[in-house]
């Protein structure tokens, strides 16, 4: 739901750098003057509003869902043992998923939205945000290289897709139609959630896209989607319990994050455990020997 939102909000945001651009409006004051710019500047004011109300709702379910999902995908791996090793406890695993599910019940006050404590983000701040998100758009403008490489792609021609160093909502559409077993774009260094949903239709074996420094949940939840088998992530330096949870239902069966680091500080034990439970489920990990020894540990 707070993704809709956010991409509701985002909507009206790229409407409202339209309407600039057209209009010339260079102030809040000359904005507010335009009844349909003002309506849409108070519409993301309530949208981020409701935002923060959602937020620990959120927090109970997604805690919630990720110690049941931990607990099916345990209980299910120790079935499938159960006939061949000795020592486990099923009945424990059935007190502990009973234990969780009497815990998270849906309740009125576990899920009511509470608005007493919410923050209103004035108009001088949204504004602001837009204006930034138009100066970063300028910076991130596709280069004339790319825009040639995306025409070609959209025509057919797909042998330079390795130099491809921006992917656009054309060119990941285009992508996702292009034949062979390999895509290689590690030149790319960002990747969003449309971009990812249709990389996700694309039909071949291997996905490269080291060149990501960092995945947001949204891209995550589209790209575990791809049917193929391998995904090299080797760019990526954090993979949080967010991530992981969209990895457990990946039906692929190779996935590199090689750039991984381990922070004996702050470690996260939620994160490792996924990644272990997803690797003795039958997939293939490739990650560096630090990782693989707190993966041990937590086994």
């Amino acid at each position: 739901m707070k993704w809709h939102y956010r991409s509701g909000i985002d909507e009206l945001m790229n409407k409202i750098s339209r309407q600039i651009e057209k209009t010339n409006i260079s102030s809040l004051d000359e904005a507010i003057r335009h009844k349909s710019i003002e309506l849409d500047l108070r519409t993301i004011q309530r949208r981020l509003a409701y935002i923060q109300e959602l937020e620990k709702p959120d927090q109970w379910v997604h805690k919630g869902s990720e110690e049941l999902l931990y607990l099916k995908r345990k209980t299910l791996l120790d079935l499938q043992l159960a006939d061949i090793a000795s020592g486990i406890d099923l009945e424990r695993h059935w007190r502990y998923i009973n234990a969780a599910i009497q815990k998270y019940q849906p309740s009125a006050e576990n899920l009511a939205v509470d608005n007493r404590n919410t923050t209103v983000t004035d108009l001088d701040s949204i504004w602001a945000r837009i204006l930034e998100r138009q100066a970063h758009k300028v910076e991130i403008q596709v280069s004339a290289k790319d825009e040639e490489i995306i025409a070609e792609l959209c025509s057919g021609n797909s042998s330079r897709i390795a130099e491809l160093g921006t992917l656009t909502a054309d060119a990941a559409r285009c992508l996702s139609q292009t034949k062979g077993s390999d895509l290689f774009l590690n030149g790319v260094n960002q990747l969003a959630p449309e971009q990812a949903e249709s990389l996700s239709r694309w039909q071949g074996n291997w996905i490269c896209l080291n060149g990501i420094k960092s995945l947001s949940p949204a891209v995550a939840k589209h790209l575990f989607k791809w049917r193929g088998n391998w995904i090299s992530l080797n760019g990526l330096t954090e993979f949080t319990p967010e991530l992981a949870i969209y990895l457990m239902e990946w039906e692929g069966s190779q996935l590199e994050l090689m750039g991984l680091t381990y922070d004996k500080v702050k470690p996260d034990q939620r994160t490792l455990k996924y990644l272990a439970l997803w690797e003795t489920l039958g997939g293939k990990l490739f990650v560096s020997d630090g990782i693989r020894k707190a993966m041990e540990r937590v086994l």
